[in-house]
């Protein structure tokens, strides 16, 4: 059996705790020659929006720095996954060194408009 003191389980963070985390977050040196490992797509997408703000980017920013097709580099913004070339060529324009990609880059094809 065991005591009630090993049971004890944290409250989970208001709304208000997680967004000052995150601005903390953003805040914080992050260590430029670290890579990110990414679970999946959103996590993917998460980094991204994050060192954007951390730099303070705004999408044009990007696209310009990748030289990419603008549809490619909003679905990496906007989803998390684009095909190989562009995911990378994003992650290196905001700083991140991936260890992996994501599975939904693998099978990437753009939509025809």
């Amino acid at each position: 059996m065991t005591s009630p003191a090993l049971r004890y389980r944290p409250p989970e963070p208001s709304k208000a705790e997680i967004e000052l985390g995150e601005r903390l977050a953003a805040l914080a040196p992050f260590p430029e020659r670290r890579s990110a490992y990414f679970h999946d797509a959103a996590d993917l997408k998460r980094s991204v929006a994050l060192n954007m703000r951390r730099k303070r980017l705004a999408v044009r920013d990007v696209i310009e720095r990748t030289g990419c097709d603008p549809r490619a580099v909003r679905s990496v913004i906007d989803h998390g996954y684009a095909d190989v070339d562009s995911t990378l060529r994003v992650l290196d324009a905001v700083g991140i060194i991936p260890a992996n990609l994501p599975p939904e880059c693998l099978d990437w094809t753009p939509r025809e408009a």
